[in-house]
């Protein structure tokens, strides 16, 4: 691909090229995970560290957007949330887009950088890390209560509520054992679970607490979370 003279030959190229016509950054690029997206920790010259994120071309462009609703939300109704924070691009948009090589429109987001090892990777655990855990989502609940968005109207496979939907899928567990063992908490979920839930508030959550997202201090307590990428409105209660 190439854009005002300048030629991309690799992923970090494009990306750096991305940054820097989008938000007017530059730095070092590290690559970082990601399932869908493309991931960059980017450390500027000053020492200043942001995240820097490539949507996925397959990335609804409404899954993409809530993301970054969602996070302008919490900006402003809990700044104290540590959460990351979204930078808008030079022209004011929360998700500045760019032509990639294919001559597809690719989003980009750019995010402050929050500190902490995930609670997988952490050295050890406070005792009290779970109860940090249950604060920090019970607080984001509380926050994101008054959030809407129209990419939360969508049916969304990680949902929790829509569990039984996936007993159609287990004939495709090759091991007897484990297919019979999801089979039963499946079928219990429709059965004795969905029922009572069906009665419960629902809101808009971050549906995606896991020990890969969630960040431990030098203490060992929570102290961020990330990804924002498979919220959903469902049972307030799935949170946990």
């Amino acid at each position: 691909m190439s854009g005002e003279g300048v030629v991309i030959d690799t992923e970090i190229d494009f990306a750096a090229h991305a940054l820097h016509e989008a938000f007017g950054l530059a730095g070092r690029l590290e690559p970082l995970p990601g399932e869908h997206d493309r991931n960059f920790k980017v450390t500027a010259a000053d020492g200043a560290r942001f995240l820097f994120k490539i949507h996925g071309a397959r990335v609804a462009p409404e899954r993409a957007e809530l993301q970054a609703a969602a996070l302008r939300h919490l900006e402003h109704v809990a700044p104290d949330l540590p959460v990351p924070r979204l930078f808008l691009g030079r022209a004011g948009a929360m998700l500045p887009a760019i032509r990639d090589a294919r001559g597809g429109e690719r989003r980009l987001r750019l995010t402050t950088w929050l500190d902490g090892a995930t609670w997988a990777e952490a050295p050890h655990r406070a005792t009290d890390a779970p109860e940090s855990l249950g604060r920090l989502l019970a607080q984001l609940d509380g926050a994101l209560a008054g959030f809407t968005h129209p990419g939360l109207a969508e049916p969304y496979l990680w949902d929790l509520a829509l569990a039984a939907s996936l007993r159609g899928d287990v004939a495709r567990i090759a091991d007897p054992a484990r297919r019979s063992a999801v089979a039963d908490v499946l079928n219990r979920f429709a059965d004795e679970i969905e029922p009572r839930l069906r009665h419960l508030p629902k809101q808009a959550v971050h549906g995606d607490a896991n020990d890969r997202n969630v960040l431990l201090d030098a203490e060992g307590r929570v102290c961020g979370l990330l990804d924002f990428g498979d919220m959903v409105e469902s049972w307030r209660v799935n949170e946990l």
